[in-house]
């Protein structure tokens, strides 16, 4: 039974959320020894969780697509700053400036090439505030913007680009659909 990448990446998932979650690793009273034994159990829950998610046929390469790469590294500050930049935009259309909020719809295209990159794609601009993805159909996503500058933004294709390059696909041509042009 060869569990192969995708499995080892689950495992290492599976082990750094037991380890974050599972608080202080020697309790008091104690010694060292028990602090390792916590430790063994976490490692046998984990490595019980993946060959349980083997057995049930779920561990391929669909469960972990986007392996743990630089970019992934790279892309989720990118993403933060992003979301901390929307957050400001969307208070200060609200609080200063409530005539900057007109709600918009709009298509953009996703240049992803597997189903997991365009739902990262789609679910990045959803965390984003002030976007939602609304529906995502082949390689168009609908978008509610609480702006215009927000969909245009999205059209420019920055987050599309660099989603593309997370799933590990080839540098995005600048050709319109890539910038996200409306279909």
């Amino acid at each position: 039974m060869r569990l192969g990448k995708p499995a080892f990446y689950l495992f290492l998932a599976v082990f750094g959320l037991w380890l974050l979650w599972s608080g202080p690793y020697s309790l008091p009273g104690l010694t060292a020894e028990g602090s390792v034994l916590i430790l063994i159990f976490g490692l046998v829950s984990s490595i019980f969780v993946v060959w349980l998610c083997h057995t049930m046929g779920i561990v391929d390469e669909e469960i972990v697509p986007l392996e743990l790469t630089w970019r992934t590294l790279g892309y989720v500050p990118w993403l933060t700053v992003e979301v901390i930049k929307s957050n400001l935009d969307v208070i200060r259309r609200v609080v200063t400036d409530p005539t900057g909020v007109q709600p918009t719809v709009g298509r953009v295209r996703a240049s992803q090439r597997t189903d997991v990159g365009r739902v990262t794609y789609a679910n990045s601009i959803t965390l984003t505030p002030g976007t939602l993805t609304l529906e995502a159909e082949d390689d168009v996503l609908t978008v509610h913007a609480l702006s215009a500058d927000g969909l245009r933004d999205l059209e420019k294709g920055e987050m599309n680009r660099r989603v593309c390059r997370l799933e590990s696909a080839d540098e995005v041509a600048p050709d319109e659909a890539d910038r996200g042009e409306r279909p």
